[in-house]
């Protein structure tokens, strides 16, 4: 009987820590868990590509005829995010990619020109960007195994 109200207490202290019910069996005399496996569905990154190049439209700077000097300075606002439906985290996504979500800053360049006598220059620009890809995979697990789903999700970071 005292062994009973032991194997019970362990059991009631177990679901009050944890949350859950284990099942016990004796072993050699001794109450020892069994695991349960449970049922839940997880995201990983299947897959990654990238980088790629993508570039912006085409900007129109200072124009001019020489001899002179053309000069333009351009600041931008850059960062690094992500479209698409993220269901892994940001470190599996920072971590495939190898870029950091989030992450801001301002850049500056200046561009110059000397056009020789008599002939019209004008400075052009454009933003680069590099894309990547990311696919993610859902995941169930059940009875101690994981299944891999033919379900995908995309995100463009």
């Amino acid at each position: 009987m005292k062994r009973r109200i032991k194997i019970l207490a362990l059991t009631l202290a177990m679901v009050l820590i944890f949350g859950s019910i284990s099942v016990f069996a004796l072993e050699n005399g001794e109450p020892t868990v069994i695991p349960q496996s449970g049922y839940y569905e997880y995201w990983i990154v299947y897959s990654e590509s990238g980088p790629t190049t993508a570039y912006g439209d085409r900007n129109t700077g200072s124009s001019g005829w020489g001899p002179s000097t053309l000069s333009d300075t351009i600041t931008k606002s850059v960062s690094n995010s992500y479209t698409g439906i993220l269901t892994v985290s940001f470190a599996a996504i920072e971590a495939s990619v190898g870029v950091e979500l989030g992450w801001s800053d301002s850049i500056s360049s200046t561009y110059s020109v000397d056009p020789p006598a008599n002939e019209k220059r004008q400075l052009k620009y454009r933003d680069t960007f590099e894309k990547y890809f990311v696919t993610e995979q859902k995941i169930i697990h059940m009875d101690g195994q994981d299944y891999p789903q033919d379900t995908f999700q995309y995100v463009y970071p």
